[in-house]
């Protein structure tokens, strides 16, 4: 793992359920680093929740939310809209959804630990839709 790099990370997400919406935006510190072609971009979102972002060669982006209860969140975006199926593991079990990701942007800035994140999805379990999302990520050394 190369030396990580200190980044001001800052996150807007937008969540439309049953007919409401909510918006959420904060700014967080964090660190970015490169293993081979990979970027990791990781920072806490409170004291028992670590939020990791792993950028893949071939454009694909999975979001990684864990708690230190053991409940873990992973959601996988690409660019080709297909649908993942993904779990989140709970105390009460794993719970089975599927993301299908209708926009995803991702920006490095060559040779710098920054970069911007757009990505538009929706959510399923058991072929029933949870919601429609979208994620703004902007990170900055």
């Amino acid at each position: 793992m190369s030396q990580g790099k200190e980044v001001t990370v800052t996150i807007a997400t937008r969540q439309e359920q049953g007919g409401q919406s909510s918006d959420y935006k904060q700014t967080f510190e964090g660190q970015c680093f490169q293993m081979g072609e990979t970027l990791y971009l990781r920072y806490n979102e409170d004291k028992d929740t670590q939020v990791t972002f792993k950028f893949a060669a071939d454009g694909t982006v999975m979001l990684t939310r864990k708690k230190k209860n053991g409940q873990r969140l992973q959601l996988v975006f690409d660019g080709t809209k297909s649908v993942k199926t993904n779990q989140y593991h709970t105390p009460y079990g794993i719970i089975r959804i599927t993301t299908e990701t209708s926009r995803l942007e991702f920006e490095k800035k060559d040779g710098e630990f920054a970069g911007s994140l757009a990505v538009d999805y929706a959510l399923s379990q058991q072929g029933n839709r949870v919601g429609n999302y979208k994620l703004r990520l902007q990170f900055e050394s």
